[in-house]
């Protein structure tokens, strides 16, 4: 190829190129930022599409605030799941607190238990003193020794009553978790009239069936028994009602037939037996009316 030779520029002719040169880059990045603006546009589409999504309106610690349906849904189960938890746990601090209630109160009825046995034993030797010998040979010895005794009878009166009291409140708490368990299992007796009324159907099968006495019925104070007793009632209820049911099967009256003519067939057969043995026109009549019909 022939080397083309360039024309030397003046000032001015450069100066026109070099803004030419800038007018051409502008033109360029117009052009990028045109291709740039539908991406742009694009990404305001998706943002304003996701926004679009129902919200709901849920109030968090007294604050009113807009929550989308799968923020809601799993807002819920996070709620029911520490309900759960809380729950559980709840249970399980009154089942442990319970125990450890129970416990020291069996601890406790022990030691005042412990302690009625050694008085009533020191009261024991108390009675074998022959007070009125020793009133008239010494009577101070009388007087302090009798007046130990009346002590020793004083304070086993009060451990009888702390007895008394301890055992009641037990039975007082016995009676209500008994109570709430036994609810657990029959729902139904959360009713008092329902209650009462199988309560007495109850009473009724432990005293006429099996001759339980009021003391023995009242004793009953655990839950698992209580629904094992209503259980074997209803049980027997159902059970004597199957008899009425075969008597009325037996009352239904019986089909009876004369010997030889018990069914269709047989008469049939009888009737030409005896035409057999005859041979009368009046068996044959008889024969064959019952063959026709």
């Amino acid at each position: 190829m022939d080397n083309q030779e360039t024309e030397p520029m003046d000032l001015q002719d450069g100066a026109a190129a070099i803004a030419g040169l800038m007018d051409n880059a502008e033109e360029v990045e117009d052009q990028s930022s045109e291709e740039a603006e539908p991406q742009e546009t694009e990404q305001v589409e998706e943002s304003e599409e996701l926004d679009t999504e129902p919200k709901y309106k849920v109030k968090v610690n007294g604050e009113e605030r807009l929550v989308a349906l799968p923020d809601l849904i799993k807002g819920h189960m996070m709620h029911e799941d520490y309900t759960r938890k809380t729950t559980e746990l709840a249970k399980e601090k009154q089942t442990l607190e319970q125990k450890i209630r129970t416990e020291a109160s069996q601890a406790y009825m022990q030691q005042l238990q412990d302690m009625n046995a050694r008085l009533v034993a020191v009261i024991s030797q108390d009675q074998q003193i022959d007070w009125a010998d020793l009133a008239k040979n010494d009577p101070a010895m009388y007087v302090q020794k009798m007046h130990e005794a009346q002590q020793r009878q004083q304070a086993q009166q009060d451990l009888q009553q702390r007895l008394k009291l301890e055992a009641d409140r037990n039975l007082a708490e016995t009676l209500t978790r008994e109570n709430t368990k036994l609810l657990e299992r029959r729902p139904e007796w959360s009713d008092p009239k329902k209650r009462e009324e199988d309560f007495a159907a109850m009473r009724g099968y432990l005293a006429k069936d099996y001759g339980f006495s009021d003391n023995e019925i009242n004793s009953l104070t655990d839950s698992r028994q209580m629904d094992i007793v209503w259980k074997a009632t209803q049980y027997d209820k159902l059970q004597a009602s199957k008899p009425q049911v075969t008597k009325k099967v037996e009352k239904l009256p019986v089909r009876t037939e004369r010997p030889g003519v018990g069914s269709d067939g047989g008469n049939k057969r009888s009737a030409k037996d005896r035409l057999y043995r005859t041979g009368s026109v009046d068996d044959a009549a008889k024969a064959l009316r019952e063959m026709m019909g």
